[in-house]
């Protein structure tokens, strides 16, 4: 009896391990949460350089994107990952952002190694919420490593540094209150070994598309979008926990039978 509890058990475990490798298995993810500071909105305004206004900006609208992005070599250290300067730029490494609706997310935009962009969480429906999480998600079968940091206003001018050039008006006054921003940069950790050089397919496969989501955490820990998935595991963990005692039950009886009729035959 205790030899079937125990198999159950295991077989219990093994599936909720699957369950949650599953989605790994396509995917690789970097996870950042982050909060608002209190007293926030009494905040004075931030100044900023102009080109942080022509960043790709999530919002409660357009709340996920999609881009591509070429990793720095193998071997560079992220901390010394930089884009193409600003001022040679239009968007941090891609053409000039437009606004997005939730129908033509930021698709197909290219970038090199970094991605800058803007986090808008002043929408009327996001305004009862202080903490976030923003998702980032790329193709396992892609060798890179990203690295995702969010700033306020004025952590980003610190962030900035000398790569705001010192002629370059800081013109965008921005209220730190429900602002955030965030870096994208990336390193590849492997070698291509494509057929053909000179094909084009070789040249796109240096290219590596990620998706970016933004969302409110409820009670702080709980994305909205895994909420439907936790209320449909409710019931399934509910079933489970009346059904497998009485499974387990079943098959007890089962073994204590044929343990009784194997010891009467021997008797």
């Amino acid at each position: 009896m205790r030899t079937i509890s125990v198999y159950m058990q295991k077989v219990i475990t093994a599936v909720q391990i699957l369950a949650i490798l599953l989605p790994l298995v396509v995917a690789n993810t970097e996870i950042v949460n982050f909060g608002l500071d209190t007293g926030a909105e009494d905040a004075p305004a931030v100044l900023l350089p102009e080109f942080v206004s022509w960043w790709p900006t999530l919002r409660f609208e357009s709340n996920e994107g999609l881009w591509n992005i070429t990793p720095a070599p193998v071997g560079t250290p992220m901390h010394s990952v930089r884009g193409p300067p600003f001022s040679a730029q239009t968007g941090s490494g891609g053409s000039l952002s437009s606004e997005s609706t939730p129908d033509s997310p930021f698709s197909g935009r290219k970038y090199q190694q970094e991605l800058w962009l803007a986090l808008d969480l002043s929408a009327e429906a996001w305004k009862r919420y202080t903490k976030f999480t923003l998702r980032l998600s790329w193709p396992a079968s892609s060798p890179a490593d990203f690295d995702l940091r969010i700033y306020d206003a004025q952590g980003l001018r610190n962030a900035l540094g000398d790569r705001v050039p010192p002629t370059h008006a800081q013109n965008v006054k921005v209220s730190p209150a429900r602002a955030r921003y965030a870096r994208v940069r990336a390193v590849s950790t492997g070698v291509f070994t494509p057929k053909s050089r000179s094909s084009a397919s070789s040249r796109q496969r240096t290219s590596v598309p990620f998706a970016l989501i933004l969302e409110p955490l409820y009670f702080g820990v709980l994305p909205i979008s895994l909420a439907s998935t936790l209320l449909l595991m409710v019931p399934v963990v509910a079933s489970a926990i009346i059904l497998v005692p009485r499974i387990i039950a079943h098959f007890e009886g089962i073994v204590s039978g044929a343990r009784r009729e194997h010891s009467a035959k021997r008797q």
